[in-house]
């Protein structure tokens, strides 16, 4: 039986609010995507969350668009996470483990 492609939500966070609208956080969800889709991962672009924060600054909880990938998360609208790297979800470590909990599996490139 051929194994069931897995849905992916991209995470794509910079720490600068003036990097919001820059190519640099387009780049890092471009490279992001196109990773997770060669790993055979089903890209939607309503499950694309980016945002430009400092997780240093802005717990968790205050950042909006990581909330609404963890309410997508809790709906069970993907099976697995990619992100840059893990300091994109949070600097903090307890943070992490709290984000990590309701997500099935987060996949990070590096």
């Amino acid at each position: 039986m051929p194994k069931r492609r897995e849905r992916m939500a991209l995470y794509t966070r910079e720490s600068d609010p003036r990097l919001a609208d820059s190519t640099t956080i387009e780049s890092a969800a471009q490279s992001v995507r196109e990773h997770g889709e060669r790993q055979g991962y089903i890209y939607d672009p309503d499950l694309d969350f980016r945002e430009a924060i400092s997780s240093v600054e802005v717990p968790y909880m205050y950042r909006k668009r990581l909330q609404d990938m963890l309410d997508a998360a809790k709906r069970g609208l993907f099976d697995v996470l990619v992100v840059t790297e893990i300091r994109a979800i949070s600097r903090r470590q307890v943070e992490v483990l709290v984000i990590y909990d309701p997500v099935t599996e987060i996949w990070c490139p590096a």
